[in-house]
């Protein structure tokens, strides 16, 4: 490194110091990362000295100082919780066809109205309000800009179903991708639709049972000590 680098060089870089060692903002390596949202980079300060070490005149430079507190990265935080949602039994599975639906309803929408893929992509990103599709349509965003096809890119996150990747793969052969795209939301409305009407059939009995239960208790808890109070008249 040149001597010449200032603390006020190192903070516009986005480099800062403190107690514990320095780091660079995750801002400042969005072009290094695979979802494009970047990774904070940081050393570690031990206080050990090493042979390979540079003395005091070599390149070592004052970090600019930050009182900005440790936190944890909340996008990885929030994707752990949004995976560990679509790992619940039935509703998971739900979760999940009503995102592939809403994914491939605004995708044939968007690529039918000539929006262009990336912008697309981008977009899409917003709506499946979920982290960890959100993160795998990022990362297929980028494979689409490097020349990979639509339906290998969503393919290469391994999140995407194989029937939606064969009826984009389809319709990007045919020249028809918008409307196979509307299909297969209608296939996974559909899917959500029949999911949810399961669900509420086996729910609604098991809610007369329990409302029954609780009406029977209530009963009994009432009448009881009229029964006790009885037989102790009697005797």
């Amino acid at each position: 490194m040149p001597k010449s680098v200032t603390p006020e060089g190192l903070r516009k870089l986005g480099v800062y110091a403190g107690a514990a060692g320095f780091w660079l903002d995750k801002s400042r390596t969005k072009n290094i990362t695979d979802d494009g949202a970047g990774v904070t980079v940081s050393a570690l300060v031990t206080g050990k000295s090493y042979e390979d070490d540079f003395d005091s005149d070599g390149v070592i430079y004052e970090y600019p100082t930050s009182n900005r507190p440790s936190t944890y990265d909340q996008s990885r935080v929030q994707a752990t919780k949004t995976a560990g949602l679509l790992k619940l039994p039935i509703f998971g599975s739900i979760i999940e066809a009503n995102i592939y639906s809403k994914f491939t309803k605004t995708f044939g929408i968007l690529i039918g109205a000539g929006v262009q893929v990336l912008d697309t992509m981008k977009l899409l990103a917003r709506v499946v309000d979920n982290r960890v599709y959100e993160l795998a349509t990022k990362q297929a965003s980028v494979e689409i800009e490097n020349g990979i096809n639509i339906s290998a890119a969503l393919k290469s996150t391994g999140k995407f179903p194989p029937i939606m990747i064969q009826l984009l793969a389809t319709g990007e052969e045919t020249g028809e991708i918008d409307g196979l795209a509307l299909k297969a939301s209608e296939f996974y409305t559909k899917q959500v639709n029949a999911s949810v009407d399961r669900l509420t059939s086996i729910i609604e009995p098991a809610l007369v049972v329990l409302v029954g239960g609780v009406i029977a208790v209530i009963v009994v808890v009432t009448y009881l000590p009229i029964f006790h109070f009885g037989e102790a008249i009697g005797n």
